[in-house]
């Protein structure tokens, strides 16, 4: 699991999944299970940058917020709880990511998922944006 300290962490919509990110600069991703929690994955969250906020929107996402001032989109595999990056914005130069929040628009039959996502920094600002990530389709 992680070697330093927690900054923030999250859980999943269904409960199902906790992410964490710590001083490491990781993003771990935890499965709920009865004897407790379990370590799915620990993957490099920002190199270079603690990751300060993680945000779990919907089970298939988890967004990440470093002191860079970079947001992370990570597709995660809801059977194994694996997670890998799909989308990196670079925010500039607003300082670190405070805060996230984020809501999912548009209908669940649609073939991609679109996600607004809010983040607040350390200049005061806000910023705003509209992800559209396509769905994988079962086999």
């Amino acid at each position: 699991g992680p070697t330093g300290v927690i900054h923030h962490l999250s859980w999943s919509p269904s409960g199902q999944w906790l992410a964490t990110v710590s001083d490491d600069r990781a993003l771990c991703v935890w499965a709920r299970e009865i004897s407790g929690l379990k370590l799915v994955q620990k993957t490099a969250a920002e190199p270079g940058a603690r990751t300060l906020r993680c945000f779990w929107p919907m089970d298939a996402i988890v967004l990440t917020g470093a002191e860079n001032a970079c947001v992370r989109v990570w597709r995660v595999d809801s059977r194994r709880g694996v997670c890998c990056c799909v989308h990196r914005v670079a925010c500039g130069r607003f300082g670190p990511v405070w805060g996230m929040a984020s809501m999912r628009v548009g209908e669940e039959e649609e073939k991609e998922d679109r996600v607004i996502v809010a983040v607040a920094a350390a200049d005061a600002g806000t910023r705003v944006w509209e992800l559209k990530l396509k769905q994988e389709l079962d086999a």
